[in-house]
């Protein structure tokens, strides 16, 4: 158990901890997750990578984002703002509502962001398959 001027202290001991994945606001490791799968499928020979459906797969998170956001209504006046709260905010109901909304909105758009930039630098299958080479023989 840290004591709580320990923590005060040495803030950065949280990376140690194990929800330190969800302290981290905006989540940068799924996100990049999320960027790196898409970039590595787009890039693959494959047409489960290149469909053009890769490209859109970020509306269906954002229209649930964007509605959960307007929706949502402080309790008071003195708590976190809407964007605090689906963002920045470390408390524990504010978390629990970003890995509803702003995780799968943050994971969706960097998979297809991901897969556009993959999508530029995939190259040509310049390899004949098997055949390929059978058929011109």
């Amino acid at each position: 158990m840290i004591s709580p001027l320990f923590s005060y202290l040495f803030p950065a001991w949280q990376i140690f901890t194990g929800d330190a994945l969800l302290v981290v606001p905006l989540f940068p490791l799924q996100t990049l997750a999320g960027f790196g799968t898409g970039f590595i499928l787009a890039t693959k020979q494959n047409e489960f990578g290149k469909h053009v459906s890769a490209m859109f797969v970020w509306i269906i998170p954002t229209i649930w984002f964007a509605i959960l956001l307007l929706a949502w209504t402080p309790h008071s006046v003195f708590v976190e703002s809407r964007w605090q709260h689906f963002i920045w905010s470390n408390e524990y109901a504010s978390k629990k509502n970003q890995l509803g909304t702003t995780l799968p909105f943050m994971t969706s758009v960097a998979y297809a962001v991901g897969s556009l930039v993959g999508s530029k630098f995939s190259r040509p299958n310049e390899t004949k398959s098997a055949s390929e080479l059978h058929e011109n023989n």
